[in-house]
């Protein structure tokens, strides 16, 4: 029993790292794609912020979201 409860935690420890850097991977692509091409420094600069949102807050976010939705 002991054994399946640490394989256990090490898969999900690794599924949430694992969805973090995907999260993080794709923060980074958006914001190469979208803001690259952009001359004007501030309308580049509003462009990136757009694509720092950490994970944690992304998760917070998505959370506040879905329990509204179960809300209404």
């Amino acid at each position: 029993m002991k054994i399946k409860i640490i394989v256990l935690s090490s898969v999900l420890a690794l599924a949430a790292c694992s969805q973090k850097n995907w999260y993080q991977g794709m923060q980074e692509a958006g914001r190469q794609q979208n803001c690259r091409d952009i001359v004007n420094e501030l309308d580049k600069e509003k462009c990136e912020e757009q694509y720092q949102v950490d994970y944690e807050t992304y998760q917070k976010q998505r959370q506040d979201v879905l329990n509204a939705q179960d809300k209404n």
